[in-house]
């Protein structure tokens, strides 16, 4: 079995809604974003959003490994970083 998204990695993670769609860790990472102050992954199939402390499995899986928390802080420091610069050139 491989990835849905780039056919190369195995699969490690799967939708956390209805539909069968399987990711690999890296194309995982690459699809969870900060929005509106909130860490989100739409899963690329069925579409549905996962908001971590909204969906529970969703925060659950986040809670549970270290580098995807590792990750989700990184994207918020970035964010947060990107947000200092605008206001600092204003």
């Amino acid at each position: 079995m491989e990835c849905n998204i780039c056919y190369e990695t195995a699969p490690t993670i799967s939708c956390f809604k209805q539909c069968n769609v399987q990711v690999c860790r890296p194309c995982f990472k690459r699809m969870i974003e900060i929005t509106e102050n909130e860490v989100c992954y739409t899963c690329p199939v069925c579409r549905h959003e996962n908001i971590y402390g909204r969906t529970r499995a969703f925060t659950r899986f986040i809670d549970r490994s270290n580098d995807m928390l590792r990750h989700c802080l990184g994207l918020r420091q970035q964010e947060m970083l990107e947000m200092m610069w605008m206001f600092y050139q204003n």
